[in-house]
């Protein structure tokens, strides 16, 4: 929690304004982390990681490389 809170806090500071929406995977912490550093206003809108392309960039060396 603490290091969601950081992370959304952190963020807010370099924007230097509220988002409107905030995209993230779903992780427990994440909805109560956006209330408390970025306020009620905010939307909170969950993908998984299927449709995010950043997460499937690495797909194909992730399969060389891990073998189970």
């Amino acid at each position: 929690m603490a290091a969601a809170k950081a992370f959304f806090a952190r963020a807010h500071e370099v924007a230097g304004q509220l988002p409107q929406r905030v995209v993230t995977d779903g992780l427990a912490s994440y909805p109560r982390a956006i209330d408390e550093e970025l306020g009620t206003d905010v939307e909170h809108e969950v993908r998984g990681c299927l449709g995010n392309p950043i997460e499937q960039s690495h797909r194909g060396t992730k399969q060389r490389t891990i073998r189970c």
